[in-house]
């Protein structure tokens, strides 16, 4: 029988684990790798046998975004990147000790995109070990387990065919249709762009976290939202100025999660509209589409029935499904044709409910420290033995991703 370890980074994911780990009981065990070993003070004297670019890269870029200043002093940059690749190495051979010494094929990491976990991975991978991602789940109150990875790394096949060739695809007769709301952030400041009445028509574009590994990692050309924001806006001028009247407004959203404002694109274009204080499903509900980079609000948008429109890589872009731009010209392109374009009805709804009855996991993994359900548990041991439904469709499915 396959064993697993969970690599636990917090003490409420601990507890998480050993549910699952005292269900599978002999065959996996739960750790807490903070405990320092010699390995982590040698290690940095020592060159990563992996790629350490890899390791820094996209925590690097994320750093410059989060930390403007640093990368503004070149002598400051260069010491803090030099400390930076020290620390990884520190943390590869330390979580490299730990997991070549594991008796087990396969280790349970959360993420694996961001630091320290993709130091993790990484060393997991070096000792020869399978990797299972755990992470939030794609729809509200759900749990995602996979081998693949998470996002746009994850195992849902890319190709319409698959689901429009379920056999006998599940139809799940509750998904979910109340968003969840997200919080914002502790720093964040209330910028007085509320819309108190929605334009008649318009597109809904939310702007993403900029320093989040869905822009750092999973948006090949559209780096930033200032981008974004003038990609879209000169891309609905153009058409204006071709005489086109049937474009609708601009509506735009800051994240709640990040706590700067983009002040200087507020009055800049009177098409182009900010309401960071409107409620998220109210803006996607009454918009006719919604223009995202990869985030969870364009998932949001096809469970609510919108025409939507990705500049990154998403698990969602499935031709029939989204419309999608890997450059400007394309996405003059798309949105020039959008109000001819219909998605595949039956695409929409047979990829939704392969989501929700398939590959999420029922629950989300925090419910389940006040009230265990038994549903939820069982689910993520057939997801780690690979017995469960979505591995006998992701086995039978040819290509698995194209």
């Amino acid at each position: 029988m396959k064993k697993i370890v969970f690599v636990a980074n917090s003490s409420k994911r601990y507890r998480y684990y050993r549910l699952i780990s005292d269900r599978i009981k002999d065959s996996s065990k739960v750790i807490f790798p903070v405990y320092p070993t010699l390995a982590l003070l040698l290690g940095a004297f020592k060159k990563a046998p992996v790629n350490e670019h890899e390791l820094l890269d996209s925590h690097l870029r994320r750093q410059k975004i989060n930390y403007p200043m640093l990368s503004k002093y070149p002598l400051l940059w260069k010491v803090y990147c030099f400390f930076a690749y020290v620390t990884e190495r520190s943390r590869f051979y330390h979580y490299y000790a730990i997991f070549s010494k594991l008796d087990c094929e396969t280790v349970a990491i959360w993420n694996g995109q961001k630091q320290p976990y993709l130091t993790m991975v990484k060393a997991a991978e070096f000792a020869k070990k399978r990797i299972l991602f755990f992470e939030n789940g794609l729809l509200p109150n759900t749990t995602t387990a996979d081998y693949a990875g998470v996002n746009a790394h994850n195992c849902l096949p890319r190709s319409p065919a698959f689901y429009l060739n379920l056999p006998h695809a599940k139809q799940s007769n509750n998904l979910p249709t109340q968003l969840v709301t997200r919080d914002p952030h502790k720093k964040r400041e209330i910028t007085g762009q509320k819309l108190k009445s929605l334009p008649e028509r318009y597109i809904f574009i939310p702007f993403q976290v900029p320093a989040d590994s869905q822009i750092v990692i999973h948006s090949p050309w559209v780096h930033s939202m200032e981008q974004m924001y003038h990609l879209v806006r000169d891309a609905h001028k153009k058409l204006r100025e071709q005489g086109r009247t049937d474009i609708p407004h601009l509506v735009f959203k800051e994240h709640p999660s990040w706590p700067g404002n983009f002040n200087d694109l507020y009055d800049l274009d009177e098409c182009c509209l900010f309401a960071n204080e409107n409620n998220t499903q109210e803006l996607i509900e009454n918009a006719e589409a919604v223009i995202t980079i990869n985030s969870t609000v364009g998932l949001e948008s096809l469970l609510l029935g919108k025409k939507v429109i990705t500049l990154g890589n998403a698990c969602y872009n499935i031709e029939q499904l989204v419309l999608h731009a890997d450059n400007e010209t394309a996405f003059f392109e798309v949105l020039s044709s959008l109000s001819e374009w219909q998605c595949n009805e039956t695409l929409r709804l047979n990829f939704l409910n392969f989501i929700a009855t398939v590959y999420c996991i029922p629950n989300g993994w925090q419910n389940m420290l006040n009230e265990p359900v038994d549903g939820h548990i069982d689910a993520m041991v057939k997801r780690v033995f690979e017995t469960d439904e979505l591995a006998v469709q992701i086995k039978e499915a040819t290509p698995l991703k194209g």
